[in-house]
């Protein structure tokens, strides 16, 4: 249920911030749908941290 609860949190907080931001280039309202994916463990592997946009920036 945290986990939940959390998911809720981040989508909602992230969307606010998209959409708005959207709205402002687009000078029009915009609808959003998001999903938020909980993936265990992920900070540990080095696939899921480059598929973020982390690691190896050489």
């Amino acid at each position: 249920r945290l986990l939940n609860q959390e998911s809720r949190l981040i989508r909602k907080k992230i969307g606010t911030e998209a959409r708005k931001e959207i709205n402002h280039l687009l000078n029009t309202k915009v609808h959003l749908t998001l999903w938020v994916k909980i993936k265990k463990d992920w900070r540990n592997r080095p696939s899921d941290l480059k598929a973020f946009g982390y690691g190896d920036e050489s």
